[in-house]
């Protein structure tokens, strides 16, 4: 098997009969929580938080406590992409009329995340990047004006929109080699908590699984019993959170743990090696990770489309 050694670059490299694919047809390495490299905890604590856990906040060194669990990421959404990330999950709140990305403690100014996957775009042409927004906490309806003039501001005519093309869904309906055509780079998906009608956002056209459970092995079950269920869902991109949901009691037990050594790491490594055992028996899909620069995880999910 022939494989491309730069990541940065691997749509770029598909065969013409892998282009001539959508992207619910292709592996492809995701981010979960891809902002949470920087968490400030300084800062406030996120309203996306219970009031249990909101409360460990007001306890001597409860932020830092916080920002030790709550950081899923280590290195920034430009260095991710450049590891061959092409799907970015960003929980997103409005405060004060600005907007951030968001989990468990803010994480700085979504203009400057979105600066650097634009960046990205400029040096890597026929790369294409998913950018997932979930919650939109606390937003009003200026929020929503503000957030989609940002989109535009920020991608302009990389923003692949409804204008462009009358599929239903881009990622299942529209050909890579078609969004090349037409020159554009991000297809932008929102959940059902959006509220606007600009024209390239893509409302649920990412079926997104998040397992709830604290055990690396019971999320790795779950990961498979849903590869096996693939023909029975919607036809929509299948995004399987490969990551482990923890309670209160966790952190309450471990005050000065961490979660990128204690369960972050060791899962998407867990994820890495089930991988490369179960290469025939999979069909496509995004696996969304935390700390996807462990390893050689984005580039054993990748491999998976030579196969």
């Amino acid at each position: 098997i022939n494989l491309p050694l730069k990541m940065a670059d691997w749509m770029s490299s598909l065969s013409s009969s892998s282009s001539s694919k959508t992207l619910s047809q292709l592996y492809i390495p995701g981010s979960d929580n891809a902002c949470s490299h920087n968490l400030d905890e300084s800062d406030e604590v996120g309203i996306d938080l219970s009031t249990h856990l909101r409360s460990i906040a007001s306890f001597p060194l409860g932020k830092e406590t916080l920002g030790r669990w709550m950081k899923h990421q280590h290195v920034n959404v430009e260095t991710q992409l450049l590891l061959g990330v092409r799907y970015l999950h960003i929980k997103l709140a409005s405060r004060d009329g600005d907007l951030f990305a968001l989990n468990g403690l803010y994480c700085g100014d979504l203009k400057n995340h979105l600066h650097a996957v634009h960046r990205f775009l400029v040096e890597h042409k026929k790369e294409i990047v998913i950018l997932h927004f979930t919650d939109f906490a606390s937003f009003s309806s200026k929020d929503f004006t503000v957030f989609d003039r940002l989109m535009d501001k920020q991608f302009g005519d990389l923003l692949l929109t409804k204008d462009d093309t009358e599929v239903n869904n881009p990622l299942t309906d529209l050909p890579i080699n078609a969004v090349w055509k037409a020159k554009r780079q991000v297809i932008v998906s929102v959940d059902s908590n959006y509220s606007s009608n600009a024209c390239f956002a893509w409302v649920k056209s990412v079926w997104k699984i998040s397992p709830r459970y604290e055990s690396i092995s019971k999320t790795c079950k779950e990961f498979e019993k849903t590869l096996q269920r693939r023909e029975e869902m919607e036809k929509e991109l299948i995004v399987f959170d490969g990551t482990v949901s923890l309670c209160l009691m966790t952190v309450l037990e471990r005050p000065f743990g961490r979660y990128e050594k204690e369960y972050g790491r060791p899962t998407t490594r867990h994820l890495e090696e089930w991988i490369k055992k179960n290469v025939s028996s999979t069909s496509p899909f995004v696996l969304s990770a935390h700390f996807v620069d462990e390893g050689s995880f984005c580039q054993s999910i990748f491999n998976l489309n030579f196969y």
